[in-house]
């Protein structure tokens, strides 16, 4: 028995070429979007109470709310209605940029220190 395997090689246009870069370009500013909201909460809860800088530290309400993946994505498909620019791009692919993070802060937490990083151009 033996496995038959083809290959296709994809010779996409220029206008093709533009939209996935302007799809990754999206779904980039997504995830760092939602990165920033999350570290900003974290961060905003390192120091004790009586020995914090308003200057150095971020101010969020006390009672305000982990952003989780669903609260994120709530906000996602709000913003979206008003974005020309997120409207070009495939919903369930800003989607599983989302989800993207949302693991490697789960990871994060259980199996290292580290913090996500920041995605930079042709990175994600």
């Amino acid at each position: 028995m033996f496995n038959l395997t083809l290959e296709f090689k994809l010779k996409p246009t220029a206008t093709q070429i533009a939209v996935f870069e302007d799809s990754l370009e999206q779904c980039r500013k997504v995830y760092n979007y939602a990165s920033k909201e999350c570290k900003d909460w974290y961060n905003s809860r390192k120091c004790q109470i009586n020995s914090c800088s308003k200057s150095s530290e971020y101010i969020i309400p006390a009672d305000g709310p982990l952003p989780t993946y669903s609260s994120q994505y709530k906000a996602l498909i709000t913003y979206r209605k008003t974005s020309p620019a997120l409207l070009r791009v495939n919903a369930v692919l800003l989607q599983q940029t989302r989800l993207r993070l949302e693991k490697s802060f789960v990871t994060m937490w259980d199996l290292s220190p580290r913090v996500p990083s920041v995605k930079k151009k042709r990175e994600l």
